[in-house]
């Protein structure tokens, strides 16, 4: 039969059932923990997804307009080759012409030489007849002068001689009319000739530049051909991620729902666990505030001295001019240039510096278990942290997020609770961030802090589970 009181009994299942609701609590942050990862990375897989069905929409757009780009492409690829067709046959056609008229021309030049030949010989013959004109009107003349010597026997004579005198001027004024004619004819086949080979000349130069324009055109249509196929090959292919895309959107439609879905569910499951957090939390709260001693019980009362303590210390200042209570309470954050991530400055932060430190830092040393020992407005803002968490700034952000954690403002659920929490005291799980990643499962026990019976904010006690 056992000799324990039903007192001690039923103190010593409440301190068990204290100390299994604070590891329920860190049983489930953990799985909440896991389970905003998942909600993080679902979401992020919802966002890919809906990224890729939008550019899937912009590829399908494009593929579309790549089909009408290569069908009008091939169509005015058709055109260009019918009229380059068309102009290589007109081309070949005019060369035709071209050579017949420089051939005719050639024959004109040619033939000019022989006329210019026969109109010498009759310049010639023409010479020879004034000569012959000129021998007759001698004759004629002697035949006059003997036939006036015959006297009356030769009058008839005379008259025979005077007829062909006459003739023999006829015959030289008619030769000087033939050489005047000749002489315009020369010069005509002349001009004729020089004319003829410049048009020979001319039609050779055509035909010359035909041929390289022939050649151009040629490889123009034969560009033309390979182009048109080319364009031929791209709206085969643009016509196959088309349909490809086409038969994809109900699979991406099925996969974005899905992701939906899923996502949503995960943010349900996480909503429900925050709830199981604040049930579980609220379960150790209210053990304590009965008064049972539980592991957590002097962490508790350690940090009610405490933030009573800071509370006569804010209060102090103000009633010795140290700052205003108007200062003390005022919330004007004014971002520190250069900082990452950001801190902040405030118009009671030098003050804090200056009291907090002797009340916060021995903290540290008289329980293992405390990590840190902080006070916190009711927004969240922390002035002064413990002197290992208030590194200058580096280059890294990482470090800084684990190494410079003063002046900064925690305004996430476990922060913004502790700094407006107006409980007797707060006890919280949390997994606290520490930077690159990296989390650490801790409970945070915080009291309010009140400054002439007004809340300020809290003092947060870190403490590791």
């Amino acid at each position: 039969m056992s000799n324990e009181s039903p007192s001690s009994s039923t103190g010593r299942k409440a301190h068990v059932l204290a100390n299994s609701a604070s590891a329920l609590g860190a049983e489930i942050l953990d799985i909440s923990g896991f389970l905003e990862l998942v909600d993080a990375q679902s979401e992020q897989q919802t966002h890919a997804i809906h990224h890729l069905s939008c550019e899937m929409q912009k590829v399908d757009s494009a593929t579309s307009q790549m089909l009408a780009a290569g069908n009008t492409l091939i169509e005015a690829t058709d055109c260009t080759q019918i009229t380059t067709k068309r102009t290589l046959d007109n081309m070949r056609d005019s060369d035709v012409k071209t050579h017949l008229m420089a051939t005719f021309m050639q024959t004109i030049s040619e033939r000019t030489d022989t006329v210019r030949d026969t109109v010498e010989a009759m310049r010639k013959n023409n010479q020879q007849i004034v000569g012959i004109a000129r021998h007759v009107n001698m004759l004629a003349i002697n035949a006059k002068i003997e036939a006036s010597r015959a006297g009356e026997t030769g009058r008839g004579f005379t008259t025979v001689a005077e007829a062909i005198n006459e003739l023999a001027l006829q015959t030289t004024s008619a030769a000087a009319h033939i050489s005047e004619n000749l002489e315009t004819v020369t010069t005509w086949i002349g001009e004729l000739a020089v004319q003829a080979k410049t048009a020979a000349d001319q039609a050779n130069g055509i035909l010359n530049t035909s041929a390289d324009r022939e050649t151009d055109l040629r490889q123009m249509e034969n560009r033309l051909g390979a182009s048109a196929e080319a364009a031929q090959g791209i709206v085969t292919e643009a016509a196959k991620v088309h349909s490809a895309l086409e038969a994809l959107k109900p699979s991406l439609s099925g996969i974005n729902t899905a992701a939906d879905t899923t996502r949503k569910g995960v943010s349900d499951a996480t909503q429900r666990v925050h709830s199981l957090i604040d049930t579980s939390e609220s379960i150790v709260q209210n053990v304590s505030a009965l008064g049972i001693n539980s592991n957590d019980a002097p962490l508790i009362e350690k940090v009610q001295i405490l933030a009573g303590h800071v509370a006569q210390v804010f209060e102090a200042a103000v009633r010795h001019g140290q700052i205003s209570q108007t200062d003390l309470f005022d919330s004007t954050y004014t971002p520190i240039a250069h900082t990452d991530p950001p801190q902040f400055m405030a118009p009671f932060t030098q003050l804090t510096d200056w009291v907090l430190p002797e009340i916060q830092e021995p903290v540290l040393s008289s329980d293992k278990r405390i990590i840190f020992c902080a006070a916190v407005d009711r927004n969240g803002y922390l002035p002064t942290h413990n002197t290992m968490f208030s590194q200058p700034q580096s280059e890294d952000p990482v470090w800084n997020m684990a190494h410079c954690r003063n002046r900064r403002i925690f305004d996430d659920r476990v922060g913004l609770k502790a700094g407006q929490n107006t409980e007797p005291f707060l006890l919280q799980v949390y997994r606290r961030e520490m930077g690159g990643g990296r989390f650490e499962l801790v409970k945070d026990i915080s009291a309010p802090i009140c400054i002439f019976d007004k809340h300020w904010g809290g003092l947060r006690l870190c403490a590791s589970i």
